[in-house]
């Protein structure tokens, strides 16, 4: 092939093969230093918590304000509340397990329910307890407090020990 023949020279070609390179390096960047997904945990403001019943008592918003794609992997969370002096610890789940963690398109936002378990109330003689408060925080509170749910995110260890109350 003689060089009149070709439809890029080789320098052309070096030229457009550098500014592709330079484009995806950008793109890759952007994407890496891109906002993440933000969760936002909404609650009720009263339950009824029955033993061994799960109860719907708010949701997780997860909201992705950049233009790409993200994935996510909403926290987990905990609960406990206080009754005669004894904390009762409850399960925190997702309504819908598959929403817990995903891809979120770009500019948008999605909600997943979320909902406690009682297991049992202990040895206390009680199955139901009505009209809960329900309160979002750090950690269980280390000071008594009968008559409030507490959900909070979920520690690194997974069987941190939910601390004794103080009265």
């Amino acid at each position: 092939m003689k060089k009149r023949d070709r439809i890029f020279s080789d320098k052309l070609f070096r030229l457009a093969l550098l500014i592709l390179t330079i484009l995806l390096f950008s793109f890759l960047i952007f994407d890496i230093v891109g906002a993440q997904p933000v969760y936002n945990l909404r609650t009720f403001e009263t339950v009824d918590l029955e033993e061994g019943v799960s109860e719907k008592v708010g949701a997780v918003e997860i909201n992705n304000d950049f233009v790409l794609p993200r994935d996510y992997d909403a926290p987990s969370y905990r609960g406990c509340f206080f009754i005669e002096e004894d904390v009762i610890e409850v399960s925190v789940r997702y309504s819908d397990y598959s929403l817990s963690s995903g891809v979120i398109v770009g500019k948008s936002s999605l909600e997943a329910d979320i909902e406690v378990f009682v297991r049992d109330f202990q040895d206390l003689n009680v199955t139901k307890v009505e009209a809960m408060s329900i309160r979002s925080g750090d950690k269980c509170p280390e000071e008594y407090d009968e008559g409030t749910l507490h959900i909070f995110q979920n520690s690194d260890l997974p069987n941190a020990e939910i601390p004794r109350p103080v009265r």
